[in-house]
């Protein structure tokens, strides 16, 4: 369970890290007098490569952020698997 606890805690030090990110660049783009951003996408390389040289990695995952709630046109709420 120590494990599981360290895996979360090194995610919440990642994220908040990448929100802090995001939000200056939000920030400066509004100092700048630019458009805001309608959605950003971040990708995430993480864990061992699946083979050598592949590219892939065990645990790769993309994340999206919609900071303009007008573009989303619908949502699923998914079902329980029983």
């Amino acid at each position: 369970m120590a494990g599981c606890f360290y895996l979360f805690k090194t995610l919440s030090i990642r994220v908040s890290k990448a929100k802090t990110g995001v939000e200056r660049a939000f920030t400066m783009n509004s100092e700048m007098k630019l458009p805001e951003y309608d959605s950003v996408r971040g990708v995430f390389f993480e864990g061992n490569d699946l083979y050598e040289n592949a590219g892939f990695k065990e645990k790769n995952h993309i994340q999206i952020a919609i900071r303009n709630q007008d573009c989303i046109k619908g949502f699923f709420i998914p079902r329980d698997l029983d």
